[in-house]
């Protein structure tokens, strides 16, 4: 497929990934989250002081404005604690559950691979490019192990095509993603997954999947609806430490 500018993609991927197939995986993560969140992966926060935090403000804004819709001291409280829990929860989940989750990413999408080591294969929204896709859960599991394993599957692959000269794909239509996170170019792990191989990390994953910018925010707010449900145990924990947390704001900004 030949490539084609960033806008065309975008028009293009609209009409190839349906508005109902996006709504689906919002659910299927709705569910998802709710069978998998357990109160251990809760309790990391108890300690938790707003010192604590390192997040980039860039990040915290963005997923305040996208799942919250406005920027008071307990809706960043909130995007703060939701996004530590998210981390943590993203760092625990085994990767079991994580391949029936994309999985069921793949079937809803029609992007169910053949190729063994591959997650799912898709038209990448941005280039227009088919991307055969290794995916991880977040950026912060990615370790020597992972740029191991997927240097050996893709070498597989491109085995298969050794000897024929019209290739179905480029090397760096070969890639991996993580559901959470972002790049970091102070770990190790992620510099040598960027230079072997292409790679994707949260929001820009799901951005070259759906072709939907905000896509990686909805699937958060998601994850903070279910957060707020009353029937997630450590409910009453999370809004606790959400309330001290935004009373630590006021006085930082008093």
């Amino acid at each position: 497929m030949a490539s084609l500018t960033r806008r065309n993609c975008q028009i293009f991927n609209e009409l190839l990934m349906k508005k109902t197939q996006k709504e689906a995986i919002i659910e299927c993560g709705r569910e998802f989250f709710k069978k998998t969140i357990k109160l251990d992966h809760i309790k990391s926060i108890e300690d938790l002081r707003l010192k604590d935090f390192k997040l980039k403000p860039t990040v915290v804004n963005c997923i305040t404005s996208y799942t919250l819709g406005r920027n008071t001291p307990k809706s960043v409280a909130r995007a703060l604690i939701h996004s530590v829990i998210l981390e943590t929860y993203a760092n625990k989940i085994s990767k079991k559950k994580v391949q029936r989750f994309v999985s069921k990413i793949a079937e809803i999408t029609c992007n169910t691979s053949n190729y063994e080591g591959i997650d799912m294969e898709f038209i990448d929204a941005i280039d227009g490019r088919k991307k055969y896709c290794q995916v991880l859960p977040s950026s912060k599991k990615v370790n020597m192990n992972d740029n191991w394993r997927a240097a050996a599957n893709f070498r597989n692959i491109t085995r298969q095509y050794e000897y024929i000269d019209d290739w179905p794909f480029e090397y760096e239509d070969l890639i991996v993603g993580t559901l959470y996170g972002e790049y970091d170019n102070s770990i190790v792990e992620h510099r040598l997954l960027q230079n072997s191989d292409c790679s994707y990390f949260g929001a820009d994953f799901w951005e070259h999947l759906t072709g939907d910018k905000t896509f990686y925010y909805k699937l958060t707010k998601t994850f903070s609806e279910v957060l707020d449900d009353e029937d997630i145990d450590g409910a009453e924990l999370i809004r606790e430490k959400i309330t001290e947390i935004s009373q630590d704001i006021k006085e930082l900004k008093a």
